[in-house]
């Protein structure tokens, strides 16, 4: 029997350790850079540090804050998210830790009427019993959350308002069912408490439940908020584009007659005022803003307008097309190409080594649009997630969002790399 209860105490020391270490996996996600066999190694290693430090360190206070700072280096070391959400979800599951602990001991101790000296000494059956209720509680508490927050993704203040108000009832609870098991009040006023305490963990779990309706209310008003914002830019974005390609058909149409006035000059042998007719009017109002000529007359528009905004930051724009676009597919790849190139020019106002290039080109039946721009640092390192530079914050990832969309509606392929110094985005259509 003493193997058992030895047996017992170390799976439970295991248990809590793994299962720290795979619930903060699961809401945290491991580092992208990092293998997988060192992640698994380092998972081990970390979750045998937590299930050991009981065996040397019996003073609780100190047991706690040693777990929570082990914990803490494995996040830094093996999880994403940035070190606040890192150190929440390490509290988190602390929080997690007690409360099981909480539930299991005063619920033995009430529903079997052991005494809790015993169920806390080791050695003994009713230890077992605790033992396996602590670990069912522990491992539904840790299912729970992870659905819950992959779920809905509650922001941490609504996860510390609910767990504040769920602590104060158990902590009330325990105090009532302290008094009651060591039979400290009569059964009249132990009843009435209980039923007192029974309520006021139901005025808890509905003040909790309506927090919950709020927050989901608010948050759909937020995604509205940020849908209108959505289509408004989409909306700017295709009239901005239109008004480019009404102003390239006026063009095209104004270098007709052009091309009449300069052939009657020629008739005449009028030589000077052809050069004259060449250095003003045609280089003015042509060659000054349009230097990309395709057979789209939309993509002409926004080439020549980023260039246009190139040349205004100083920026080298080099772009080689060799494959024309389908015109049905005309206006989303132009919206794809105006946002990409608007996000490279951003990328490259404060670079030193400024430069952009752009290549389309098909191959196999697909179209491919390649966006090339510098950086003097990793871009997915230290801005995975593509968080928005601009001052506007309600902004955020709607270039990126368009882009993602439209490509996704024309069965593409949109992907980011960097090699050496430069940042890519390849993206690739089917023809």
């Amino acid at each position: 029997m003493e193997l058992l209860f030895k047996a017992s105490e170390v799976a439970a020391c295991l248990i809590d350790g793994f299962g720290g270490c795979i619930f903060l996996w699961l809401v945290c996600g491991k580092k992208k850079e990092l293998s997988g066999f060192a992640f698994v190694v380092g998972t081990i290693v970390f979750s045998m540090l937590v299930a050991i430090l009981p065996v040397y360190v019996k003073d609780i206070p100190i047991q706690l804050v040693m777990i929570i700072a082990i914990i803490l280096v494995y996040e830094i070391l093996f999880l994403g998210q940035p070190i606040g959400k890192r150190i929440y979800y390490n509290i988190l599951w602390n929080v997690v830790l007690m409360l099981s602990n909480f539930i299991s001991v005063y619920g033995v101790a009430a529903i079997f009427k052991i005494e809790n000296i015993v169920l806390l000494s080791e050695g003994s059956i009713q230890r077992i019993l605790l033992l396996t209720v602590n670990k069912i509680v522990l491992l539904f508490l840790a299912i729970v959350l992870i659905y819950y927050n992959n779920k809905n993704k509650l922001d941490y203040k609504q996860w510390i308002v609910t767990i504040i108000q769920f602590l104060g009832a158990l902590f009330l609870g325990a105090i009532l069912l302290d008094l009651y098991i060591e039979n400290t009040l009569d059964e009249k006023s132990g009843v009435a408490l209980i039923i007192m305490s029974i309520i006021l963990l139901f005025m808890c779990i509905g003040v909790c439940v309506i927090q919950h309706i709020l927050n989901e209310q608010n948050n759909y008003k937020l995604e509205n908020q940020r849908l209108k914002s959505y289509l408004e830019a989409e909306e700017e974005n295709i009239k901005r584009i239109e008004e480019l390609y009404e102003n390239s058909s006026i063009l095209r149409h104004d270098i007709k007659h052009y091309s009449v006035v300069i052939s009657n000059f020629l008739k005449e042998k009028r030589y000077e005022e052809i050069q004259s007719f060449l250095e003003t009017t045609v280089e003015e109002q042509i060659i000054k803003d349009t230097e990309f000529y395709t057979s789209d007359n939309s993509l002409n528009a926004v080439l020549n307008n980023k260039n246009s905004v190139c040349k205004k930051y100083n920026i080298p724009f080099v772009v080689k097309i060799s494959s024309g676009i389908p015109s049905e597919k005309s206006i989303n790849i132009c919206v794809i190409l105006s946002n990409l190139l608007d996000n490279a020019i951003r990328a490259e106002i404060d670079e030193e080594n400024k430069h952009i290039s752009l290549k389309i080109y098909s191959q196999k039946d697909m179209l491919y649009i390649v966006v090339v721009n510098n950086i003097s640092s990793s871009v997915l390192r230290s801005n995975p997630d593509f968080v928005t530079t601009k001052e506007n914050k309600s902004e955020h990832g709607f270039g990126l969002k368009s882009i993602q969309k439209r490509v996704k509606e024309m069965d593409g392929v949109y992907k980011v790399s960097e090699e050496k110094d430069e940042f890519k985005t390849v993206i690739c259509i089917p023809n």
